[in-house]
């Protein structure tokens, strides 16, 4: 019998880290939270998506990166956490398919 995780590890580094960099910092006591369920995981961070609009990926699957914390993103980039290209949310779904084939 093989064992599979129940979420990708890689998957949930992504959604930490995105999370992290592009939430807001404008409320104190705000926080990212992270809920586990049978079917799915959530990551919620405070704010809404930086700059308003929808999310639409590029033709790679890549987003335009909008930095609302570009200070931290130029931590999180030196410390090897992300890449700076908007990269994230196409990670964290290929993380994702090939942890269910």
């Amino acid at each position: 019998r093989v064992e599979k995780p129940d979420y990708a590890e890689r998957a949930y580094f992504e959604g930490i880290v995105n999370a992290l960099i592009h939430r807001t910092y404008d409320f104190r006591g705000t926080e990212v939270h992270v809920e586990m369920y049978d079917d799915r995981l959530v990551i919620s961070s405070p704010g809404d998506i930086y700059g308003g609009g929808e999310l639409e990926p590029l033709d790679d699957g890549s987003y335009i990166s909008k930095r609302r914390n570009p200070i931290l993103a130029d931590v999180f980039s030196r410390l090897k956490y992300m890449e700076r290209r908007g990269s994230g949310i196409r990670k964290i779904i290929e993380a994702t398919a090939g942890l269910y084939g």
